[in-house]
């Protein structure tokens, strides 16, 4: 048994089929969340590595000596196996993307090559293909790096402990590998599709050749290794240094390398990022000009770069202004997987998810895969909106969960120009519980003043042309900042807290501390306001205990456009947690503006307005807990 594959139902639908509401049948499935367990951190790794052969003679039968001492004779090379410790960081050795399923162009035999058993005695014939170890042994010598993980043996297939294990750690595997290589079973066999290629690069897909380019980047991208589930993940989590090889004729070897192609005989060696950011560019682009184009469509689907289809454009340009999470669920479900249950822990590993699903009881239980990969999401921290309460049932719950998740998702982020995927991907409450009401998380909730001010900025010529001249800026503007605070230059009264807050900021400014790493940004973010002469509204902390304000200012927020006219009800929600070495968490942060009609409520109801811009600096003492209830239609 397996979970419910419904995935391509709408909400509506499996609403109907359980005969609950939507955020009911989601407790039902939370009961099965647990924590990723601290031993899946891997520590180690069993990877491959070619024996080197005895004496120097060549002709056959070859001897090769294995880890243990015994002598095997044969023709076949042996593949040793060794244990890698993993520390945090990039460590030397191969890890393999390819496709289990065979090519119909492929060489098909194994044999070819003999690893060593895991029980002792014997080397046993290796379960990969020949033509695949061929090509992963080249690119390990290419690389000079003697150890391979490849999951069909490096994973023991007969061990449903290893093979959990395994899975919720995958993305480990690829993130820490310095040398992931893609194996493409397409071959480019003539100097035109080389020579296309590399114009795809270069810039240079005119009029005149965008149709060639376009045919060739569809021959490409109908490759099965864009089509997995597993391998978009080892794609998505290898980043920058995933190395895509696809097979050439040899009569091109001197063609590649004038076109600077690669230098491994008898392979294209493309970097993957690079690749699907032209790739996304150009289809973008041919589509800008001809028109859409089903291929364009297919080939972005699945080759496409984030960066590039997220940007929107913004009153400052091309900015990204919403989260990855919904778009790598879409493109998980979208594509083939052997056990559909596996897509829970494919999504995890890529959204860097600490809270797991049990999927084994899921499997038993014959639970919704739709609903689980909801409560998934939300189990996170990962924001909704909540704010469209009076849409009917039918029309919000219309589509299936990816475009439900993409359409009701949080897309008001303002995170910094330069730094824009890494802020929003951390943009995740810190800890939550789903209740029948709806989400509860802890943090600090902010009551502002009921005007604004207007902070003095520095300097006419904004921004300085140098670095040095930046700096210098930034930590002028706030010095001032905490200046007129301290001195009554805002409603004639002095706000020595607050000053004090930001000048003992500022003594540590530039300490290169992680922990820092999202303060400095809203940091850079409120000086950026300061110059451009926005207002800014100061904040004080909401008493937890009797729901009214503390006195002293504790935060400067921007009064960006997404804050309400009618400041009565108007409040700000922050929240923390720093990243955690052990469990692997990254640090986690929001800042939004709410409105909450009834302050004085245990727990009080916010509403998301928007994304808030800012510095605070809160007391432990003023946590407390609030509730985001759901939108109605979870809850009819």
């Amino acid at each position: 048994m397996d979970v419910v594959v419904d995935t391509s139902k709408s909400l509506a639908e499996i609403r109907a089929a359980c005969k609950v509401p939507i955020a009911s049948a989601l407790l039902d499935i939370v009961k099965y969340k647990r924590p990723r367990p601290v031993e899946l951190q891997l520590r180690s790794l069993e990877c491959l590595s070619l024996a080197e052969e005895v004496g120097s003679g060549a002709p056959p039968p070859r001897r090769l000596r294995t880890e243990a001492g015994a002598i095997h004779r044969g023709n076949e090379p042996l593949l040793k196996r060794k244990v890698v410790d993993i520390p945090n960081g990039q460590v030397n050795y191969v890890a393999v993307s390819w496709t289990w399923t065979r090519p119909e162009d492929e060489d098909h035999s194994v044999g070819g090559y003999l690893v060593e058993s895991r029980q002792g005695g014997s080397p046993v014939v290796s379960k990969v293909r020949d033509a695949v170890l061929r090509r992963v042994l080249a690119w390990s010598a290419h690389v000079k790096c003697p150890n391979i993980w490849i999951d069909q043996e490096c994973i023991d297939q007969e061990n449903s402990d290893a093979q959990e294990k395994a899975i919720q750690s995958m993305d480990l595997v690829y993130s820490r590998s310095k040398h992931p290589v893609a194996l493409l079973s397409a071959r480019l066999d003539t100097q035109e599709r080389l020579t296309l290629l590399k114009a795809l690069f270069q810039l240079q897909g005119d009029g005149l050749n965008a149709d060639a380019i376009l045919n060739l980047l569809s021959l490409i991208t109908s490759d099965p290794w864009w089509n997995r589930a597993w391998t978009f993940q080892e794609d998505y989590k290898a980043s920058i240094k995933m190395a895509i090889l696809i097979h050439h004729n040899p009569s091109l070897e001197q063609h590649k390398l004038d076109l600077k192609l690669g230098s491994l005989p008898g392979e294209l060696c493309l970097n993957s990022a690079d690749f699907r950011h032209e790739t996304t560019r150009f289809c973008l682009a041919y589509q800008n000009r001809f028109g859409e184009n089903e291929v364009c469509k297919r080939i972005i689907k699945v080759s496409g770069k984030y960066k590039v289809l997220l940007a929107e454009p913004g009153p400052l340009g091309l900015g990204i202004s919403r989260s990855m999470s919904p778009t790598i669920f879409d493109d998980i479900g979208s594509r083939g997987i052997a056990k559909e249950s596996d897509r829970l822990a494919i999504a995890a590993n890529c959204c860097g998810y600490q809270t797991r699903l049990d999927t084994e009881s899921l499997r038993t239980t014959g639970r919704s895969l739709s609903l689980s990969m909801l409560a998934l999401y939300l189990l996170n921290g990962e924001i909704i909106k909540n704010d469209n309460g009076g849409e009917q049932i039918h029309g919000a719950l219309s589509d299936n969960v990816f475009k439900f998740l993409k359409k009701q998702s949080f897309d008001n982020f303002r995170p910094p120009d330069e730094q824009e995927l890494t802020f929003i991907k951390s943009c995740r409450f810190p800890r939550v519980e789903l209740t029948l009401q709806g989400m509860k998380a802890t943090g600090h909730l902010w009551k502002p003043a009921p005007q604004p001010i207007y902070a003095e900025s520095v300097s006419d010529d904004w921004p300085p042309s140098s670095r040095s001249g930046r700096t210098q800026a930034y930590r002028q503007t706030l010095e001032n900042l905490a200046m007129d605070l301290q001195e009554g230059a805002y409603f004639e009264a002095a706000y020595h807290t607050l000053a004090c807050r930001i000048q003992t900021y500022l003594d540590s400014w530039g300490s290169q501390n992680r922990r820092r790493f999202y303060q400095d940004l809203r940091a850079e973010e409120l000086i950026e306001a300061i110059q451009w002469e926005e207002p800014l509204l100061l904040a004080c902390p909401v008493d937890p205990q009797t729901g009214t304000n503390h006195s002293p200012y504790e935060a400067i927020f921007i009064l960006s456009e997404d804050c309400p006219r009618d400041r009565s009800s108007m409040y700000f929600f922050t929240a923390e947690k720093e990243e955690d070495a052990v469990t692997g968490d990254l640090t986690r942060h929001v800042s939004l503006v709410v409105q909450c009609a009834d302050i004085t409520q245990r727990t009080p109801r916010l509403i998301i307005k928007g994304w808030a811009s800012g510095l605070c600096f809160p007391e432990p003492r003023s946590e407390m807990e609030v509730l985001f209830p759901w939108p109605s239609f979870m809850t009819a």
